[in-house]
């Protein structure tokens, strides 16, 4: 695959249909609710469609461009994280929704994988004068971007780069509810 106006619409398919097998997938922890067999049929279906998808991201390899910036993105939320500031952080980053301060690197980086291939100028994180609204794990989190900004470096394709971002969102899931 050399044509890279593809990617998006490659990345938008796979990421919808492994979705899709995950809902299938905890179908199977439910046998009383769902058919097994019919499910197990319809994870094969969505496996075989995966396939071809992912065999043509893991062909795209050049991506050093967006390597380069999704790098120095998160390097630059690093610096931000890493200065003293007056205030606290906030958790929702004047947004509805406790994920914010914490997805807000996932976007950018995830706009660079989908053929953004622009830069902002800087990193801007709201601060807050709620404790309840206050980041109170801002060094874990820094940790966090540093272990993705590595494992963008050691990726060798797109689909690699594809899941770096899915992994970080699991991560922020996990570790930031």
């Amino acid at each position: 695959m050399n044509n890279i106006q593809n990617i998006p619409f490659l990345l938008q398919q796979i990421e919808g249909k492994l979705n899709s097998l995950h809902i299938e997938q905890d179908k199977l922890s439910n046998p009383a609710l769902f058919d097994i067999q019919i499910t197990k049929k319809e994870i094969s279906r969505i496996e075989n469609e995966i396939d071809p998808i992912k065999k043509e991201l893991i062909s795209y390899t050049d991506i050093h461009r967006q390597k380069e910036l999704m790098r120095i993105r998160l390097t630059e939320y690093m610096d931000v994280l890493g200065r003293n500031h007056d205030l606290p952080f906030s958790k929702s980053q004047g947004r509805i929704g406790e994920l914010n301060f914490y997805l807000k690197p996932l976007v950018d980086i995830k706009s660079i994988l989908n053929n953004d291939l622009t830069t902002r100028v800087s990193v801007n994180l709201t601060m807050t004068k709620d404790p309840s609204d206050a980041v109170p794990n801002v060094e874990a989190f820094r940790e966090t971007l540093f272990q993705q900004r590595h494992s963008i470096i050691q990726a060798n394709n797109m689909f690699q780069l594809f899941e770096v971002c899915r992994n970080f969102l699991e991560k922020i899931k996990i570790n930031y509810k």
